[in-house]
């Protein structure tokens, strides 16, 4: 395979080709350490992977996308490299053609090589989205009045695109959209004013898709889309919503605002029907039960999309009101002491109890909550929960004794952040010291705002601990110069740790810096005799895992650990 890394530091470069040397298949990779150098190389050279450094001198990696999209012959698969975690940047990257976004900090054989797999099966499958896309379009006639593909082409197009799916094995799916109570609303504005409002609505519409959907005018208010290739459910489910929120903004007809909505139905390819009039048939069952639902609701004859659906929009909902019903309940995990094995502290750990899909993990959750702006909110309660628990636990802690939580990079944005801290503290008589604020790697890195709330913190006497230690990205110098106290080792550098020949040179080096460094050092997740040993050998100060118990509910931890300590 012929790869091109186009990156300006040698460093970087020499890793990651050291990286490329440990694949199975012979690569051969040629260098540019500018993109200009790259786009000239890639005019000449045939390349079957493009690795691409976001940050080069000259032109970005964004301006390099769009160039590199512009080649008149067949784009190679792109991975965007970089330092910056910012998921904004990454969705840039993606939008601008970018098959996947790695952080160099990330950056290992398995990450490399399962990131070069996910954009080489990207692009071979944007490459076929195209090519249909390329089938549709030509079957696709205009409706006089909105510019749409009309009925008879969407029957055309749907064809192609079903027998296109028979021949790929690959599911597609087929949407039937109508305006809730249009008839009223042509009544208002008149003929010539609802024919401006269908206009706009197309727009809006055609606006929304992507590549590889298609929007066709069936008459009247109602319209189809056909999604080729739809791929994992999560991606139509993801159109749905997306055709949802663009009726949320009003509509303006003859200077008068108007917010209308939508019924969708849905059917896909092979799950409901395999024929194009089956297709049809069964979103349109499904667009009759969304209409009389009442309208602003997606039906799917799919069960298994219908379902996927179903279950994120009741956890949108009821994630809002989750703290407001007492579902969420923090449980505790103890720590103990390389030294006399005594239980030195507790981390909580966040769960969602839902009354239907029962115990929900927090990795399931708390990006959603992130995503709905409801992560403060959520992290306030974990603050006061927190200290009610150490109040309560008090007087039977062994000292010294830290509680652990975790703070979110959006919550160190707060501006607050440490005043609603000190409140809990003070209202619950929890000592500074007894409380230790864990927060992620990359927030070293992050903006001067949030080293602002580091430090802050830090002047209250609270402890500071950097969660998941090697997973993340911090220079020495910026971790020395940081207020952190404590370091807690990720799991997945015990996960290897099977018998007495295992490396240890990575944990040995850690603890050896650590010590320099005047840090406390954590080992998580650990789960055998053998791991908690090597630990006590290496003189780790604290122990957590499920050697010596899984997180448990307060009841349970005061009843296990606090009776006997």
């Amino acid at each position: 395979m012929n790869f091109l890394l186009i990156d300006d530091d040698q460093v970087d470069r020499m890793h990651i080709i050291r990286t490329l040397g440990t694949f199975p298949q012979t690569i051969t990779c040629t260098e540019a350490a500018t993109a200009e150098k790259g786009l000239a190389l890639m005019a000449q050279h045939h390349y079957d992977m493009v690795l691409l450094d976001y940050h080069l001198p000259g032109l970005n990696g964004l301006e390099t996308l769009r160039l590199i999209a512009e080649n008149d012959g067949q784009p190679p698969g792109v991975v965007v490299l970089s330092h910056s975690d910012d998921n904004s940047l990454a969705l840039s990257c993606i939008a601008a053609g970018a098959q996947d976004f790695l952080r160099k900090q990330d950056i290992s054989s398995e990450r490399l090589m399962q990131a070069i797999a996910h954009a080489q099966k990207r692009e071979a499958l944007g490459q076929q989205m195209k090519e249909q896309h390329r089938s549709l379009k030509k079957l696709a006639a205009n409706d006089f009045l909105t510019g749409s593909p009309k009925r008879s082409n969407l029957i055309e197009a749907l064809n192609v695109a079903v027998e296109d799916a028979a021949r790929s094995q690959a599911p597609m799916a087929v949407m039937l959209l109508d305006l809730d109570k249009f008839k009223d609303i042509n009544n208002i504005l008149g003929l010539a004013n609802g024919d401006r409002l269908l206009k706009a609505v197309t727009e809006r519409l055609n606006n929304t898709l992507r590549e590889g959907e298609l929007l066709c005018r069936l008459g009247g208010d109602k319209f189809g889309i056909i999604m080729a290739n739809s791929g994992l459910s999560s991606r139509a489910a993801l159109l749905t919503q997306r055709l949802l929120d663009c009726f949320k903004v009003p509509f303006h007809v003859d200077d008068r605002e108007f917010f209308i909505s939508t019924s969708i139905g849905i059917a896909t390819y092979p799950d409901c029907a395999e024929s194009t009039n089956q297709l049809l048939n069964c979103a349109d069952i499904a667009l009759d039960r969304s209409k009389k639902t009442g309208g602003g609701v997606v039906s799917f004859y799919s069960q298994v999309l219908h379902d996927e659906v179903t279950k994120r929009i009741e956890l949108e909902q009821d994630l809002r009101t989750a703290v407001a019903n007492s579902q969420l309940e923090l449980h505790y995990q103890p720590q103990i002491g390389c030294s006399g094995e005594q239980l030195l502290g507790v981390e909580a750990l966040i769960r969602w109890h839902h009354p239907k899909y029962g115990l929900i993990s927090p990795l399931d959750f708390i990006p959603l909550a992130e995503e709905l702006g409801l992560i403060v909110g959520i992290g306030e309660w974990v603050i006061r929960t927190a200290c009610a628990q150490y109040a309560h636990w008090q007087a039977r802690l062994p000292l010294p004794f830290t509680l652990s939580i975790n703070i979110s990079p959006v919550q160190l944005k707060q501006p607050n952040l440490a005043a609603i801290i000190q409140r809990e503290l003070g209202l619950y008589g929890v000592p500074a010291e007894g409380l230790e604020i864990e927060i992620t790697e990359t927030t070293l890195s992050s903006e001067s705002d949030s080293a602002k709330r580091i430090q802050q913190l830090f002047d209250m006497g609270l402890r500071l601990a950097i969660d998941d230690f090697g997973t993340g990205y911090s220079s020495l110098s910026r971790l020395h110069k940081s207020p952190i106290t404590v370091i807690k080792i990720d799991k997945e550098f015990f996960d290897p740790i099977v018998d007495p020949s295992s490396d240890i040179s990575f944990l040995t080096a850690i603890q050896r810096f650590s010590k320099t460094l005047g840090f406390e050092v954590v080992a998580e997740g650990i789960e055998t005799q053998l791991q908690r040993d090597l630990c006590l050998q290496l003189g780790f100060d604290r122990i957590q895992g499920y050697f010596y118990g899984r997180p448990m509910s307060a009841s349970e931890f005061a009843k296990q650990w606090l009776d006997w300590v």
